[in-house]
Parts: C-alpha cells; structure tokens; sequence
C-alpha cells in the first residue's frame, strides 16, 4: 500500500488537533458508518472524502439543513481511472431528537445516477442507529443497495466504536460487511479496523484504516465542515 496516504491523513489531523479549541462539530463519528447528527435548520455541510486503495478516488458533498430533523444533499463520487464517476441526489431523516429514544434511529436514502458506462439509476436506502453513552458512542448502519438495479438488492452493515478522549479526539474500532460505503468493489466480504476523528470548531477530520476481504487494505479520509 502507498503511504503518501497515511502521511496525508496523519497530517491532517494533526493540523485539526493543533488548533487545540473547543469541538463543536457533529457530523459522523466513524469513517465507514453514517451517524445520527445531521446540519442544523438553514446550515449547510460540506464533506470532502478520499479513498486510497485498488481503486482510488473521492467523494464531494454539500448538504442543507431544510429542519432538524431533515436534511438533503448532493454529492459527486470521483474514480482516479475515469473520472466523474456519479451523481447522487440524498435526504436524511432523525425520528426524534438526539437522546429521546432509547436508541437513536434515522433513515438515509440516496438516488444515484452512474455517469461511467451510462448503468441504471441506484437507489439506496440505509437505516442509521447510534447510542450516545457519554464517553463511548456507537453507530450502526444496516444498508440495502441496488433497489433499481437489474441484478437486484445488495445488503451491507457496518458498527463502530468510538472512545471520547476529550472534545477534540475520539479514537475507535469499525467492522465492515458488505454494500456500505466500500461501494460493491468487494462483494460479501468482510473488513475491520479503526477509526480517529478529531475536531475543532466546526471542522473535523476522520480516517480509517481497514483490512479484510482477502487480505486487502483500505485507507479513508474525510474532511467535514458545517457553517
């Protein structure tokens, strides 16, 4: 594996980390797994993520806060090889207030329009859990991909485990099994590993480094701002 990736990950969290101010930033707690919070009523978010492994590339995302419990996005999916890869239309929805049930629960669904290859629409549908247990948080994805697609549904899950060390660093764990966020490039397979984000403001930064699925290694980075 190349380790410029890892050097650009390291660094840029260590650059978050060297501000040293209060965090503030929600957005996802864990690489490879959606979380709970979202942009508040009339913000926006902007997330900008790479992916280093066979298959390099990155995604671009701007979402806006229609209420807060509601969210829509749009997001451009990029492939070293090729290019714009596909455009995505996404709303994310929050059944309650954080806190109010016993486990957090929203819904994501994403519509997806392939632009390598001219494939048929995707649409996507992930059920988002997480529990907020003050100094641990755990989130939970369940996925179900390929609704539109003709050779029919994928599934997928994912979990994390963070560890809040202070506001601005949350190390954790990830276990990765099928159509999630690693796409479909790794069918059925299986990946674990971890995760650190830290925040300050309202920027943070994720990476996560995953091994499985015959002996492959993943390498991720996300960049999340909300104003």
């Amino acid at each position: 594996m190349d380790a410029r990736p890892l050097a650009i990950l390291a660094t840029a969290m260590a650059l978050v980390v060297a501000v040293g101010s209060p965090a503030l930033a929600e957005g996802r707690n864990f690489a490879y797994t959606y979380g709970y919070a979202a942009e508040p009523a009339g913000g926006f978010g902007i997330e900008l993520r790479g992916d280093f492994d066979r298959e390099p590339g990155g995604r671009a995302e701007l979402g806006y806060g229609v209420t807060d419990q509601l969210s829509v996005g749009v997001k451009a999916n990029v492939v070293q090889a090729t290019g714009l890869d596909a455009l995505s239309l996404e709303g994310a929805a929050r059944f309650a207030k954080a806190g109010q049930w016993p486990v957090d629960t929203g819904l994501v669904v994403e519509l997806e329009r392939p632009m390598a290859g001219g494939g048929p629409l995707d649409l996507q549908g992930i059920l988002v859990l997480e529990k907020d247990l003050g100094k641990f948080v755990s989130d939970g994805n369940l996925v179900l991909g390929g609704a539109l697609a003709p050779g029919g549904p994928r599934y997928g899950a994912s979990w994390g485990l963070g560890y809040r060390v202070n506001a601005a660093i949350e190390p954790g764990i990830q276990v990765v099994y099928g159509d999630t966020e690693l796409e479909d490039a790794y069918g059925n397979a299986l990946f674990g590993g971890a995760s650190v984000k830290a925040s300050v403001g309202h920027t943070s930064a994720i990476g996560g480094l995953l091994f499985g699925g015959g002996n492959e290694i993943r390498g991720t980075l996300v960049l999340d701002e909300e104003f």
